[in-house]
């Protein structure tokens, strides 16, 4: 059995798509018998068609899904305090970009661009994407798991095997604005202009009346405030890896208790807190009540420059 079809075969057994909504790919071009598959909206997947030679991985069509395609590095890391728990996947060396979602309706694919970075000067400038379809109504297609980057050579793998989650479309879309804005914000700076002004536009364009209160928008009463923060730090820490004993375990207690001491700006009472709820309990072996506060508390006395870029 061939990469491709067993990589195709295994999103279907787990329930991530149906079998009509997979498309076999030459690189990032669907393909059929090693030539263009040029009515691909429309194709139902055969077997067969996976094992052909020229087949490099599996494609699958949006319009029922929806893909947060992340496309960058401050998109990628911000992610998790933005977009729920999903069905992720992704290459090795970028991490989990792409997040899947069944919207409750049909979203239109939206792509969110650095204002700084013209396609003419050599630079990749999208910085997420939502894709599901065009404005005509003709879907989109995402590598997804198994296949093979065509630039790179890396295999596309799984990075959470959560269910794909249902979710509310205009609620998604708002979200994924948010990040895209957030990305721009850890990029140039709050007050850069130009990401004011698209940030103005953008959110403009995403509100609808199902819209919740996105997490990047700070909330007038300090309490509200704090607990959205501290809901987001939840989220985040929750999607961190544990610490193991004898493999860099120590490290890893001191990358959370930054990201909550220092980039949520939490105090130290609610970081251990959200350690002990959302963390510890899947280290290996846990840390103590009293190995925890050491840790926010040190991380506490350092005299950081920069607090916050995540409250």
């Amino acid at each position: 059995m061939s990469a491709p079809l067993d990589a195709a075969l295994a999103l279907v057994r787990a329930r991530v798509v149906r079998a009509d909504e997979l498309v076999p790919l030459l690189g990032k071009v669907p393909t059929l018998n090693g030539g263009p598959l040029a009515n691909w909206p429309r194709y139902h997947a055969r077997p067969r068609d996976f094992e052909h030679p020229a087949v490099s991985g599996v494609g699958l069509r949006l319009g029922r899904l929806a893909d947060v395609d992340c496309d960058c590095g401050e998109a990628v890391e911000l992610a998790p305090a933005f977009l729920p728990a999903t069905f992720t996947f992704g290459r090795a060396s970028v991490g989990r970009a792409h997040w899947l979602y069944v919207p409750t309706t049909t979203v239109v694919t939206l792509q969110i661009r650095d204002p700084h970075r013209a396609a003419k000067d050599g630079t990749k400038s999208t910085i997420v994407e939502l894709r599901g379809v065009s404005r005509d109504g003709v879907p989109a297609q995402t590598m997804g798991p198994g296949s093979m980057h065509p630039t790179t050579g890396e295999r596309v793998g799984v990075f959470e095997r959560h269910d794909v989650a249902l979710v509310d479309g205009a609620a998604l879309r708002a979200m994924v604005v948010e990040l895209g804005i957030a990305a721009l914000v850890r990029r140039h700076g709050e007050h850069d202009p130009e990401v004011t002004a698209l940030a103005a536009r953008l959110r403009g364009h995403a509100l609808a009346p199902a819209r919740p209160s996105p997490p990047a928008v700070r909330s007038t009463c300090g309490a509200a405030r704090r607990a959205s923060v501290q809901d987001r730090a939840s989220a985040y820490v929750g999607r961190m890896a544990p610490a193991i004993s004898g493999s860099g375990g120590q490290r890893q207690l001191w990358r959370v208790a930054t990201a909550l001491v220092v980039r949520f700006d939490l105090s130290v009472e609610d970081a251990i807190g959200i350690m002990r709820c959302n963390w510890n309990r899947r280290c290996a072996p846990p840390w103590s009540e009293r190995e925890l506060r050491r840790a926010a508390e040190n991380v506490a006395r350092v005299g950081w420059t920069r607090r916050g870029d995540l409250a």
